[in-house]
Order: structure tokens, then C-alpha cells, then sequence
């Protein structure tokens, strides 16, 4: 007791951060150690989202995607140092009256020996931690800042619903990450979470929910190495809040019965550049014609109040999923090789004869059909041009923001002479 004592003492001593628990001061004497800490007049999150249920209340949506990024700040900021927590949970998280939380009890903690590589795994025999936050792989002494993301997942759950964390207490074939992710497959999530929260009456927090419900899958993955970074993590959350995560597209039915994709445009202020975003993309689909680029079906008006496109449906997902997920089995190199040579039909573009293309994302992916985003960039010049297609050379230039150091260029020469009128950008 005493070591965890001092544990505690030094790393709140020396390891401030505005997301972990302050220390005011501490004292032993004889068998007695004292450590004065702030006071948080919330309480921890679990006795907090106990009471929400026992009082059918709920704080909103977004002030528990502020916890969760409040205590993703912490643990990256204690991984950065090497310190492995060894007991995240939820009644381990504190709320001050403004809700911002902090992480408390850090007695446990581990510091990873000096020299030794931040993601390097460890094995101890010392197993350490709470039933059903603790990382299976602890059972095997596999010892890593990994074991935190694993437990951050599971509190995740609990933000997402706290009935999602226990139900699968009652399942012994199951455990938290396979029931949430066959839930995710049969499109079943509403089953577990929260109704209070909108899921199933505001798009925009549908989509936002259904992305943390998938970073959560992720942080719980095995074995550890499949697994993000708290770094990546807490990237992946801002995201998610500034409306950038992937998953705007939702799955959905015309009448006659045929699946579609439908994408939102989610901002809740009306503004001139949403609808400029929204008309964009919709004017490169409508002219766009090519089996390898996904097709759109219909858009909803530009003087519509929420702006949505409906486009074609593809089952298989993204090239990333299969590329990185193993759960998916690997791709044989002859699919690879024919997703490359069709993506390479998508892409023509000619600039005085050096083409200069940058990948940012491919959405969707089927049967080798690919939808994806590319930017053509002035040689010499930061300048991106506004996505189009076939657009005339001379074409309006504007600078996106968008920084040299995030540019993967592929050159490109010899193209033929029927390309030369237009430039392709496809997105």
C-alpha cells in the first residue's frame, strides 16, 4: 500500500494535466498515508450515469462526447511518459460542475522502464485491474499502455449506453466487443443504446454515435496490436465532434426495395459554404458517368432545409476495412491488382504532361468499384484545384487549405492526346 501511495504522490506530482486529478498535498505517518486531492462536486461518471437511470434523466449527447475526449486527453497524455493506468474506469473518471472530467486513482499505475518504447509489450504476472474493463490479454501478462485503449473502449460503451456495458454480463458466449459488433452488422444498435441520447430521432447524433460505437469495436480489438493509439484515439474524437468522421452515409430503401446509400450534410447552422459543399459534390456525380465511380440517384433541392444526396449502394464497404481488419481474411493479390487498375481508369489527368494526384480517402469499394477523392495540385504551388469533372483548362483555382506535407504524389507522363481538352479530377 504504501508503494501505491507513493506511486500516486509522484506521478500527480510531477505528470500535471488539466484532465487528471490535482494533488494538493500529502503525509504518512506510521501505517496511515494521506493524499490531498481537489474535489469534484459531480462525482465519478459511473455513480453519475447510475443516477440518470434511477431519475430517467440524461445530460446531452455531446457533453459525453466532451467526457470522452477529456479522458482520451488524459491517457495519451500519460502515455506519452510511459504510464500505464492499470484501472480505467468509469467510477475512476471525476466531474467537476462544469462536467469536465478528470482521472483520478493512479495508486496502481505503472511507469515502463526508461529506454523502453512507449507501445512495447510487457509481461508481468502481477495482473491488475476490474472485471470487465480489464483487457483479456492481461490473463496472458501481455502488459501495455494497449490494456488502457482496451479499458477507454469499454467506458466508451458506457457512455454510448450503460446498458451496452452490462448486458453482455449475461451472455457467456459473448463479450462486450463481438456483441457490439455483431450489433453494428445486423444494423441493430438501436437495441442498445441510450434512446434518451437520439439516437433514433437526430441524424446528426445517429451518425456521431454510430462512429463512437466503431471507435469503441477498435479500442477493444484483439489482439493489441490492431488497436489505436490513444493518440489516434483522441484524433479520431475531435473528428468525430468537428463533424469530419467518415460515417455520414447511412444505409436506406427506395420503395421498390433497392438498398441505397445516403449521405447528409450535417450542419445545423444553414451557412452559404454548407450549401456550396452540398451543390459541389452533387454537380461532379450528376456529370460523372464511369462503372467505376459510385452513382448517384437524386439530391434533395439547394433551397432544401437539410441537404442529403442518395447514391448506390455498395455492400463490401471500404478498400481500408478490408486492407487493415483481419477479421475481414485477406485480400489475393489479383483482387488488389484489379482494384489499382480499375481505380486507374477513374483517374486521368493531365497538367502540361506531369499529372499530380493526391489520395485522401476511398469511401467505397465493391467488385473492384471504386469511390474515391482525389485533388489536382499546380506543380511549384500549394494552390489545390476545386474538385470537378471535365472541367475546361483555365478553371477557377482555390486555395483548400490544405498543407504540402499531407500530399502523396504519383507522376504520371506520355498520356494520350485525346485527354488533352479536359482535366479529370474525381472525387
Amino acid at each position: 500500500m504504501l508503494q501505491q501511495f507513493i506511486n500516486e504522490t509522484v506521478i500527480l506530482n510531477y505528470l500535471p494535466h488539466k484532465n487528471i486529478v490535482s494533488i494538493y498535498g500529502c503525509a504518512s505517518h506510521h501505517k496511515e498515508s494521506l493524499l490531498v486531492h481537489e474535489y469534484l462536486s459531480n462525482g465519478n461518471l459511473s455513480a453519475h450515469l447510475q443516477s440518470e437511470i434511477a431519475e430517467n434523466s440524461t445530460q446531452p449527447w455531446l457533453t459525453r462526447l466532451d467526457i470522452a475526449i477529456d479522458i482520451a486527453n488524459a491517457l495519451d497524455y500519460l502515455h506519452y511518459y510511459g504510464i500505464i493506468h492499470r484501472n480505467v474506469k468509469s467510477s475512476n473518471i471525476l466531474l467537476d460542475v462544469n462536467f469536465c472530467a478528470k482521472l483520478a486513482n493512479l495508486h496502481l499505475s505503472q511507469k515502463l522502464p526508461d529506454g523502453v518504447p512507449v507501445y512495447a509489450t510487457h509481461v508481468t504476472g502481477d495482473i491488475i485491474g476490474t472485471c470487465g474493463y480489464m483487457d483479456s490479454e492481461l490473463a496472458y501478462g501481455r502488459l501495455s499502455v494497449k490494456n488502457g485503449v482496451y479499458s477507454f473502449g469499454v467506458v466508451l460503451c458506457e457512455l454510448l449506453s450503460l446498458t451496452l456495458a452490462k448486458c453482455w454480463v449475461l451472455n457467456e458466449e459473448d463479450n462486450l466487443a463481438t456483441l457490439l459488433s455483431r450489433k453494428i452488422e445486423n444494423q441493430a444498435l438501436v437495441e442498445l443504446l441510450d434512446p434518451r441520447l437520439g439516437f433514433d430521432t437526430n441524424l446528426k447524433i445517429k451518425w456521431m454515435m454510430t462512429a463512437i460505437t466503431e471507435l469503441a469495436l477498435l479500442c477493444m480489438k484483439c489482439p493489441q496490436e490492431l488497436r489505436p493509439n490513444m493518440e489516434q484515439v483522441l484524433e479520431t474524437l475531435d473528428g468525430i465532434k468537428q463533424g469530419r468522421h467518415e460515417t455520414n452515409s447511412i444505409k436506406g430503401k427506395l420503395k421498390d426495395g433497392q438498398e441505397v446509400a445516403i449521405k447528409c450534410f450535417h450542419d445545423e447552422s444553414e451557412t452559404e459554404k454548407t450549401i456550396k459543399q452540398f451543390m459541389k459534390e452533387t454537380e461532379i456525380l450528376i456529370l460523372l458517368h464511369h462503372q467505376n465511380l459510385v452513382s448517384l440517384y437524386v439530391r434533395t433541392s439547394r433551397h432544401s432545409n437539410k441537404h442529403k444526396i442518395v447514391y448506390e449502394y455498395i455492400s463490401n464497404g471500404t478498400l481500408s476495412k478490408h486492407l487493415h481488419e483481419s477479421s475481414r481474411g485477406k485480400l489475393p493479390w489479383h483482387t488488389r491488382l484489379n482494384i489499382a487498375i480499375e481505380t486507374a481508369t477513374a483517374l486521368i489527368l493531365d497538367f502540361h504532361g506531369l499529372f499530380q494526384i493526391m489520395l485522401l480517402t476511398f469511401p467505397l469499394f465493391h467488385s473492384g468499384r471504386v469511390s474515391i477523392s482525389v485533388w489536382a495540385v499546380s506543380q511549384g504551388t500549394q494552390t489545390i484545384h476545386e474538385t470537378g469533372a471535365r472541367y475546361p483548362r483555365g478553371h477557377k483555382e482555390r486555395n483548400m487549405g490544405i498543407q504540402p506535407d499531407n500530399i502523396v504524389f504519383i507522376h504520371a507522363t506520355n498520356m494520350p492526346d485525346s485527354t488533352k481538352p479536359f482535366t479529370w479530377l474525381v472525387v
